[in-house]
């Protein structure tokens, strides 16, 4: 399967989180950087689907105030590899927002507040140069 195809307008994460709602589904969100993505950002979202039936993530828009390693397309496709996630949509706070509000039975989890430290900061303190 081609994983972009989980990649989803606001719109279509809409649509989608309507259909499953009205089926009796339920849905969560995850929302988060994932830059770079790392194993407990997959692990946050295994256990995230665990608990739904719908899991959508929304990943961060570009943005000037916070500069990513990848752009949001390569994020977005790395999250939409993981098999736990049903869809991902890339979107800016405001579009976060408007996307919760549509579902408000959805439990939201930040997904970056399970990953604690950089990439860099753990790669140091792996090899003793704290």
């Amino acid at each position: 399967m081609d994983t972009r195809k989980k990649i989803l307008s606001l719109e279509e994460a809409k649509e989608r989180m309507a259909l499953a709602t009205a089926a009796g589904k339920s849905c969560a969100f995850a929302q988060g950087w994932f830059d770079i993505l790392r194993a407990e950002h997959a692990a946050t979202l295994v256990q995230a689907k665990a608990g739904c039936d719908l899991l959508v993530v929304m990943v961060h828009a570009d943005s000037d105030a916070h500069p990513t390693v990848l752009d949001q397309g390569a994020r977005s496709q790395l999250v939409a590899s993981l098999g736990a996630v049903d869809a991902v949509v890339i979107c800016d706070e405001a579009a976060q927002a408007a996307l919760h509000r549509s579902s408000l039975t959805a439990s939201l989890l930040d997904a970056e507040e399970a990953v604690a430290g950089s990439v860099i900061d753990e790669v140091l303190r792996r090899h003793g140069r704290e």
